[in-house]
C-alpha cells in the first residue's frame, strides 16, 4: 500500500529547504552591503566618517524606536466619567416611564439602593471565579457567619448576606455571591453580577 502522507512530506520539505535558501541570501547579501559599506566609509575623510556614522546609528535608533512602538502601542488614557447623580438617575427613569417602558425592575433596585444608604453601611460583595475562595474570605473575615464552602465548585447557590465588623471597627455587610464561569450557571453568574 503506499505512503499517501510521503509526497505532501517531499513538500513541506521543498518549502522549508527554499526559506531556508532565501534567509540565507538575504543574510549574506546584507552582510555583503554592510562590509562594502564600512569600506566605502573608511575611504572618506575623517570627519566625514563619523557624520555618516552618525547618520547610521540614528536610523538604527529610530528604527528601535519605531519597532518598540509598533510593537508596544500606548495606550490612550480615557477621560474619567462622572457617575451619574442620583436626579439624572430619576430623570432617566421619568423619560422611560413616560415612554411606556417597564421600569419595575429598575424602581425595586434604586428603592434597595436608597435603602442601603440610609442604612450608613457598607455592603461588600466578594465576586469571583468558582471555587476561587470567596465563601472562604467571608468566614475568615466574619468568624461566626455560616458561609458555606467546600472543595466542590458551586456551593454558593444564592446570594446570602453576613454581618461583619472589622478589627478597625468598620461595620460591614458582605455579599457571598455564586461564582463565575460555573458550568450550566449563566442564571446564578447573571445574580451575582447584578449584586
Amino acid at each position: 500500500m503506499p505512503n499517501t502522507s510521503r509526497p505532501l512530506r517531499l513538500i513541506i520539505y521543498a518549502v522549508v529547504a527554499l526559506a531556508a535558501a532565501a534567509l540565507l541570501w538575504v543574510v549574506f547579501g546584507t552582510l555583503r552591503s554592510g562590509i562594502a559599506l564600512w569600506h566605502a566609509v573608511h575611504e572618506l575623510p575623517e570627519w566625514l566618517q563619523y557624520v555618516v556614522l552618525a547618520l547610521i546609528a540614528i536610523v538604527v535608533v529610530l528604527g528601535v524606536w519605531f519597532g518598540w512602538r509598533l510593537l508596544h502601542p500606548r495606550r490612550r488614557k480615557r477621560a474619567p466619567v462622572a457617575a451619574p447623580t442620583r436626579e439624572q438617575v430619576d430623570q432617566r427613569v421619568a423619560r422611560l416611564n413616560q415612554q411606556r417602558a417597564d421600569t419595575a425592575q429598575l424602581q425595586t433596585e434604586l428603592e434597595e439602593l436608597d435603602r442601603r444608604a440610609r442604612s450608613e453601611e457598607l455592603y461588600v460583595a466578594v465576586f469571583g471565579e468558582i471555587s476561587a475562595g470567596k465563601s472562604s474570605l467571608i468566614k475568615a473575615l466574619v468568624p461566626n457567619s455560616a458561609a458555606q464552602s467546600d472543595v466542590l465548585g458551586g456551593t454558593t447557590r444564592a446570594i446570602t448576606h453576613y454581618r461583619g465588623t472589622l478589627e478597625s471597627g468598620i461595620d460591614l455587610t458582605f455579599a457571598d455571591v455564586p461564582g463565575t464561569h460555573e458550568a450550566m450557571g449563566n442564571a446564578r453568574e447573571q445574580l451575582a453580577r447584578d449584586e
